[in-house]
């Protein structure tokens, strides 16, 4: 599956997006400097970007089931900026960013499509 950023903008399945979540980082519990941005895709798919909006390097792990909509239950995601599959171990995606940096992501399989 070859998935570029301006087919998820295209896609459209009742939903433009939305901020669904922001987390802490492993370095720093307090500070809520993680985004989980979330769009539904069609065929049970959802695109996440998640967005380090600290001016710190940081890892941080994103729960498939508490962090991003639909629960998705695949064992990997497409990562869009690298152009490949990742793992998914332990039921989360484990992602160092830097600052200000950002993953973007499809995840298969979600259980719901959400609105």
């Amino acid at each position: 599956m070859f998935v570029k950023a301006i087919a998820v903008d295209h896609a459209w399945v009742g939903s433009p997006g939305m901020l669904f979540k922001t987390l802490s980082s492993k370095e720093n519990a307090t500070d809520a400097s993680v985004e989980v941005w979330a769009k539904p895709l069609p065929g049970q798919s959802v695109a996440v970007l998640v967005l380090n909006t600290g001016t710190a390097n940081i890892t941080v792990d994103v729960s498939l089931k508490a962090d991003v909509p639909g629960q998705p239950k695949a064992p990997s995601y497409r990562s869009i900026w690298e152009h490949k599959d990742v793992a998914v171990a332990g039921g989360a995606m484990a992602l160092s960013l830097s600052a200000h940096g950002s993953v973007f992501a499809v995840l298969n399989q979600t259980s719901v499509l959400w609105t």
